[in-house]
């Protein structure tokens, strides 16, 4: 089951759409292959266990820690968090999608094809995995962020196979 809401707005200032996501913070890397040219490729993308809206809906928390919150679509996001990916080998692009019709931080492959979030986040997807083999190949990387990072992002709830996946492998936190 997943539960999706949109917060598109300018993260560095406390507007109605600015998500606050409380660590940890985590990568999630998953094997893919390009849509386009059908190399093999790592897509990343960003979860947390807790996020707040500005409205105060709050996605995961104490007594719901078995699920997940997805980032989607993310438009803003902190430089410590980028550079953070980045120290790691992990990058996101700010990218033109024709199809959100806007730019976000996406994958790309090597032949420059964005690897767009609605197919990355939908059911069957590299990160809306739909069996024990699909969620086990996700990698699961907690960054060292202490504080609450403003993103400009969608969310995904998610208590799928991939949440029964981080259970299992909560005390790396």
């Amino acid at each position: 089951m997943t539960q999706e809401t949109e917060a598109d707005a300018d993260p560095s200032d406390e507007s109605a759409s600015s998500v606050h996501v409380l660590p940890p913070i985590g990568m999630l890397i998953a094997p893919s292959n390009c849509w386009k040219c059908g190399s093999k490729l790592d897509l990343v993308g960003l979860c947390a266990l807790t996020a707040i809206c500005a409205d105060g809906e709050t996605y995961g928390g104490p007594g719901e820690l078995d699920g997940l919150v997805l980032l989607t679509y993310i438009e803003k996001m902190p430089d410590t968090l980028r550079r953070t990916m980045s120290e790691r080998g992990r990058n996101l692009e700010l990218m033109f999608s024709s199809t959100y019709d806007g730019e976000y931080f996406a994958n790309r492959c090597t032949c420059g094809a964005i690897q767009g979030d609605h197919h990355l986040h939908k059911p069957g997807g590299p990160f809306w995995p739909e069996t024990e083999d699909a969620a086990a190949a996700i990698a699961i990387e907690w960054l060292p962020i202490q504080d609450i990072s403003r993103v400009g992002c969608g969310l995904s709830w998610t208590d799928s196979r991939i949440a029964e996946y981080v259970r299992a492998h909560r005390a790396n936190l």
